[in-house]
C-alpha cells in the first residue's frame, strides 16, 4: 500500500510537470558553496531584473536534460550530484551546468550489492570522498565513491529493520542516520562503532521524547548541521534529533504556510 502511495504521488509530479512547466526566461545566475552540514547559495542581480532564483542546470538542450529531479548534495570539487527517482539514476552537473550520467539507468534498475543500478534513488548525501544514496524501492543505502565504485552500506543489523529509505546523512562525528517513509519504520542510527539505534516506538504520530517513545509521520528527507543535530522533515512539521532525544521545532498539527514562531 505504501508503494503504492508513493507512485500515485510521483505519477501526480510527472502529469503536473507535464502541463505547467515552463522554460524560464530569467538571466540571474546562482552561486553555492557546501560543508559539513548542507550548502549554502546566494543569489545575483542581472539587467533590470532583481530575484534570487534562476535555473541552474537543465535550461539549455545542449548541456543536458533532467527528468524528476529529487535529491541533491555537492562534493569537495563543487560538482552536484542528483537523484532521479523515477529514471533510476544520479546525474551530476558541473559547475558549468553541464549534465552527465554518474550512475544508474531507467532500462535497468536493480538491487544488486555490488554494482551501479539503482531502484528510485531519493535522498543522497555527500561524505568520506563519496556519495550516500537513499535507495527506496530496494530497502538499502548505496554508497559511491567518485570515480562510480558502488556498494551496499553494511551495518550490524540484529532486529532486522525493515527499510524504506527516502534520506540519508552523517553527522560531524559520523554516525549514519537513515529515514524511512513512515513513522512505523522510524529513523535509524548507526554509530561510529556499529550500534544501531532506532528512533521511533513503531507506530505513526508527532509524539516527542527518546528513542524509544517518540513517534513519526510521513517523512520526506533528512539532514544535519555541524553540532551534530539532526532535522528531519515529518509530514507539515520539521523534528529534531539532539542528543538522543527528538523535539518537534517547527510546524503543528494544522496544514499551511503561515509563517510565525
Amino acid at each position: 500500500m505504501k508503494l503504492n502511495i508513493r507512485a500515485c504521488i510521483l505519477g501526480l509530479i510527472l502529469v503536473l510537470s507535464i502541463f505547467s512547466c515552463k522554460k524560464s526566461n530569467d538571466t540571474a545566475t546562482s552561486t553555492g558553496s557546501t560543508n559539513a552540514g548542507g550548502t549554502t547559495g546566494t543569489g545575483t542581480t542581472s539587467g533590470d531584473s532583481t530575484t534570487g532564483v534562476s535555473t541552474f542546470a537543465g535550461s539549455v538542450i545542449s548541456k543536458g536534460s533532467l527528468t524528476t529531479p529529487t535529491g541533491l548534495c555537492f562534493d569537495s570539487q563543487g560538482n552536484l550530484y542528483v537523484t532521479e527517482i523515477t529514471n533510476s539514476d544520479i546525474k551530476k552537473i558541473d559547475p558549468s551546468g553541464n549534465i552527465s550520467l554518474f550512475t544508474g539507468q531507467s532500462s535497468n534498475p536493480g538491487c544488486e550489492d555490488v554494482g551501479s543500478t539503482l531502484t528510485f534513488p531519493d535522498g543522497i548525501w555527500f561524505a568520506h570522498d563519496s556519495l550516500y544514496v537513499a535507495d527506496h524501492i530496494c530497502s538499502h543505502v548505496k554508497t559511491f565513491n567518485l570515480t562510480g565504485t558502488a556498494k551496499t552500506y553494511l551495518f550490524n543489523n540484529p532486529n532486522s529493520y525493515y527499510q524504506e529509505p527516502v534520506g540519508v546523512c552523517i553527522d560531524n562525528t559520523g554516525n549514519v542516520f537513515i529515514v524511512n517513509e513512515t513513522g512505523d519504520e522510524g529513523v535509524l542510527e548507526i554509530t561510529t562503532g556499529g550500534q544501531v539505534i532506532k528512533y521511533g516506538d513503531g507506530t505513526s504520530g508527532f509524539k516527542d521524547g527518546t528513542a524509544a517513545t517518540a513517534e513519526f509521520g510521513f517523512m520526506s528527507s533528512i539532514c544535519a548541521d555541524n553540532s551534530g543535530n539532526v532535522y528531519i522533515a515529518d509530514s507539515h512539521r520539521i523534528r529534531r534529533i539532539a542528543n538522543g532525544t527528538v523535539t518537534t521545532i517547527a510546524g503543528n498539527n494544522n496544514l499551511g504556510a503561515t509563517d510565525g514562531q
